[in-house]
């Protein structure tokens, strides 16, 4: 049984080209590319967290978002030491207008951003 919900977001834009999203942790970190995720507070539903999160991490306010959320696929998990997730994955489209901006959130330097296919 899982223990707690996290959700992730698959956020894009298209500009003419579709870009996406990713924070990339320097080696020190991991070194890898992730989607934005986060856990999913008590009282809070999916929704609440993808937009709490948007607002924090990327600074894109409720007005950015044209498509979704939108539920792509669930799956649960256990970290290393037992404990147990069940995890969202969504699209969330941004306008082309809106500019992700994740300085504020550069913690040491551990995060960057970049992506576009």
């Amino acid at each position: 049984m899982p223990t707690g919900r996290k959700v992730q977001a698959v956020i894009f834009r298209d500009t003419g080209r579709r870009e996406f999203l990713l924070f990339h942790y320097v080696p020190a970190k991991g070194g890898y590319w992730e989607n934005m995720t986060c856990n999913v507070e008590e009282g809070e539903t999916d929704t609440d967290a993808l937009m709490r999160e948007l607002a924090e991490e990327a600074s894109l306010g409720a007005g950015c978002v044209v498509y979704g959320p939108r539920l792509l696929f669930t799956y649960d998990y256990e970290k290393n030491g037992g404990a147990r997730f069940t995890e969202s994955v969504y699209a969330v489209g941004v306008g082309p207008g809106c500019v992700p901006d994740i300085s504020r959130n550069l913690r040491g330097s551990t995060q960057s951003a970049g992506g576009a296919a």
